[in-house]
């Protein structure tokens, strides 16, 4: 197993990988379109990588490089995604990912990583991870569907 940085050539299986975290994640009414959006931005201003098993792409993380909202001299890495395939979960792919990423953000010159935990109502285990890696739960999100534009 190993990581490396997606190539444009990439950019198609991360946005179907995509598609199955939303699918699995999010309970949203409105339909998968295209993560290219995403895609292309981290990999453009931030990080794109893939978890490898021989040829085998079998998971990816992307993060933007940004500027931390109370000093622009101080840059942060904002994970926007970190997923692997079910059938490959419980092995080295998704620490090694995390890994990838935060050395990406240290290389970039970042001062802080930001990553999720996706609850969705139920215990997330990805919590005992984050603490174990000496990080620390500053903030909770909430979701409130506001309308759906697939209704109009």
């Amino acid at each position: 197993m190993k990581v490396i940085p997606a190539r444009e050539e990439h950019y198609e299986a991360v946005n179907l990988m995509a598609k199955q975290f939303i699918e699995d994640e999010f309970d949203m009414d409105e339909p998968f379109v295209s993560s290219m959006h995403m895609v292309e931005m981290c990999a453009s201003i931030g990080v794109l990588a893939l978890s490898m098993s021989g040829e085998e792409i079998t998971g990816f993380t992307a993060g933007l490089t940004m500027p931390f909202v109370g000093n622009p001299d101080v840059k942060i890495m904002a994970e926007m995604a970190w997923w692997v395939k079910p059938e490959h979960r419980g092995g080295r792919s998704a620490l090694a990912l995390m890994n990838y990423l935060e050395d990406e953000a240290v290389l970039q010159g970042c001062a802080h990583l930001s990553m999720f935990s996706m609850v969705n109502g139920r215990e997330a285990p990805v919590e005992r991870i984050y603490g174990r890696r000496g990080m620390i739960l500053r903030e909770r999100t909430f979701h409130k569907r506001l309308r759906s534009p697939c209704q109009e």
